[in-house]
């Protein structure tokens, strides 16, 4: 049973990774999202005095606005919407945790440690990376399923403390390391 476990999760992370090949209309979808938190990883990496602000993590929970919007739209150009549907139901999830967030942290109603790591880049670019992949693909929610997405997080978590901390070996290239 445990090795079968293991067979799962390994094939749900191969899935969920290789997820835009299977669907390329989802690359003009997640692209965005690789690009821009492996371009904001570098960034804190070199500049590591600064910190998410409550300006990015508002601006955070708008851009899960934008991807449940263009969520919806794939639903409707794809005749999903129904109220059994599950998948109508993410892209709902999706819309209401970013209008959520972009409200609370609009008025900061959590404390600034709570809300900055919940408006996190990682956490909600990878909330927007699963869902769009199941709103795509529709997988299924088992336990292999479930311990993937939890490892494939950490995964990356992972990933990017490591480009922070190379941040602080960069090499430096006259002209661009300087202080202004």
């Amino acid at each position: 049973m445990a090795l079968e476990l293991i067979k799962d999760v390994a094939f749900d992370l191969l899935y969920l990774v290789s997820a835009p090949s299977q669907d390329s209309s989802m690359l003009w979808e997640v692209l965005p999202i690789i690009v821009t938190a492996l371009a904001l990883e570098f960034y804190f990496a070199k500049h590591k005095e600064e910190e998410l602000g409550w300006n990015s993590a508002y601006t955070n929970g708008l851009v899960l606005i934008f991807v449940g919007a263009n969520l919806m739209r794939f639903v409707f150009e794809n005749d999903l919407v129904s109220l059994t549907n599950a998948r109508f139901w993410a892209t709902i999830g999706v819309l209401l945790v970013g209008f959520l967030l972009a409200v609370m942290d609009y008025f900061h109603v959590l404390p600034k440690v709570i809300a900055f790591k919940i408006s996190s880049k990682l956490f909600l670019n990878y909330l927007a990376y699963i869902a769009i992949v199941y709103v795509h693909l529709e997988f299924v929610w088992d336990t292999g399923m479930m311990i993937a997405i939890v490892a494939l997080f950490i995964i990356l978590a992972v990933f990017f403390y490591m480009i922070k901390k190379r941040g602080e070996e960069h090499i430096p290239i006259e002209g661009l390391n300087t202080k202004v």
